[in-house]
């Protein structure tokens, strides 16, 4: 783990605990480790379109014109409660990060079809939005530790299924990183939240 992780790990546990509103120095280092606007513009976007379009070239004929809705990325409406929102902004991240090593495994394993540069862009994924990278930061500006999701992400079993979810997921998620990025610059600082409620993920067949 490089420098940079462990500045992020270390002040998210130490904000989860802390009962202070602001932390000044700490805080400033944290600000220069997390540029999440660039992250997102320069290198987790890329990825997502890069990967969605690949995606639809293997796949071929099976992706429907329309994704199917995937309820842990559905963003909130205008009215939402900003600690609501910022569960929703630290759960949705979470689970796009759960369900793409899903997707990345389904691709390493041969359950789909393998293609290197597919693989390398949803590798790369994962390390961006881990707790290492852009969770790690949130849970900094946030002042709180993501909520937690099930240990298993339910990808469906059936091989059209499958594809279809995983196109989906690419799909919504660009929509919702989209969301994310303008919360981030509206509310990036830390702050005392509600606890996590009960996070179900819902199962597809």
């Amino acid at each position: 783990m490089n420098s940079a992780a462990r500045l992020l790990m270390g002040l998210a546990v130490f904000l989860m605990v802390s009962d202070l509103i602001c932390i000044s120095p700490i805080l400033s280092k944290a600000m220069a480790v997390c540029k999440t606007d660039s992250m997102i513009n320069h290198s987790i976007m890329p990825s997502l379109n890069h990967s969605l379009q690949l995606y639809k070239k293997i796949a071929g004929s099976i992706i429907p014109s329309k994704s199917r809705i995937i309820p842990e990325l559905a963003i909130p409406n205008k009215t939402a409660d900003v600690n609501q929102s910022i569960t929703v902004a630290l759960t949705g991240t979470q689970f796009m990060f759960e369900a793409i090593s899903v997707i990345l495994q389904s691709h390493t394993s041969a359950e789909l079809p393998t293609e290197a540069t597919l693989r390398h862009h949803l590798n790369n994924l994962t390390n961006l939005l881990s707790n290492n990278s852009l969770l790690g930061c949130m849970q900094v500006f946030f002042g709180r530790q993501q909520c937690p999701l099930p240990t298993r992400i339910y990808q469906p079993s059936k091989t059209y299924a499958k594809k279809v979810w995983s196109y989906s997921v690419l799909n919504e998620s660009i929509t919702f990183v989209s969301w994310l990025q303008e919360f981030l610059k509206n509310h990036k600082h830390p702050r005392r939240v509600t606890p996590c409620p009960l996070f179900h993920t819902t199962k597809l067949v």
